[in-house]
């Protein structure tokens, strides 16, 4: 761990920042404000205007895929599930922390295209705010 940190701060110093070379790496969009996960952006919005696979068949897959697995019972997900974010055209299911506003990128993504589950491991958080601001420019 302490060898992380002191590699992320010496390519901070670089201008070399990870989760900024992600976003510039990645098409991500962020699909719901930690403080309203009842308002769906406008950029997630556009994007599923254009998707195969919408939003809710996006998340009965990923709820489908969780039973099969045993990792929830069917009667354990009686609140909506959302995606956290849409990184180059999948559905990103995630984790996200309120008190900092960061999203996991990784966690379980569905193909927009295609439906198919791929499980990313890329350890990096992205900043609610980073993302927005990023997008606008």
């Amino acid at each position: 761990m302490k060898k992380i940190m002191i590699l992320s701060s010496i390519l901070s110093l670089f201008g070399c920042n990870p989760k900024e070379k992600y976003l510039k790496d990645h098409n991500v969009i962020l699909c719901y404000l930690s403080n309203n996960n009842e308002t769906i952006t406008n950029q997630a919005l556009e994007f599923e205007k254009k998707a195969k696979i919408k939003f809710n068949d996006a998340t009965e897959i990923y709820i489908k895929f969780l039973e099969d697995k045993k990792e929830i019972k069917k009667s354990n997900h009686e609140k909506t599930i959302y995606p956290k974010l849409v990184i180059d055209g999948n559905y990103v299911y995630s984790f996200n922390n309120l008190k900092t506003l960061d999203i996991a990128v990784f966690g379980l993504w569905i193909d927009s295209d295609t439906g198919k589950i791929s499980h990313n491991e890329t350890k990096i958080w992205l900043n609610e705010r980073k993302i927005t601001e990023f997008n606008k420019k």
